[in-house]
């Protein structure tokens, strides 16, 4: 573990608690140094090129379609600052976005000729 100094007028119990969690991440496995914490893209690389192997092309194509995609926003990220937090947030602005760019086109069902006229709403 590196040395970390912390800003001037830092006080004891807030050093001790920083200490604890550092301890805490250590005693559980999790802890990553900054100077070895991957990026996620690094991650998700390592990842497809292990699933490559036991999954079709096509298959894999896609899942690499929806990494490079959907998942961008994490790409320059270290994988250590990958909080569930943060992961929520994405997720809710994904959904708030989907929401705001939810397209309302209307088209005839033509698959049901007997209720003509019929509008139905499709998400684009």
């Amino acid at each position: 573990m590196r040395r970390e100094t912390l800003p001037e007028g830092t006080s004891l119990r807030s050093a001790k608690d920083l200490l604890r969690k550092y301890a805490e991440k250590i005693s559980k496995k999790i802890y990553i140094p900054e100077s070895e914490s991957r990026f996620f893209e690094q991650v998700a690389d390592d990842w497809l090129e292990y699933k490559k192997s036991n999954i079709r092309q096509s298959t894999y194509s896609v899942i690499d379609g929806h990494t490079r995609n959907h998942l961008a926003d994490f790409f320059g990220i270290q994988i250590n600052r990958i909080t569930v937090d943060r992961i929520e947030k994405w997720i809710a602005d994904k959904q708030r976005s989907a929401k705001r760019t939810y397209n309302t086109r209307r088209f005839y069902d033509t698959k049901q000729p007997q209720v003509s006229g019929k509008l139905i709403w499709i998400r684009k």
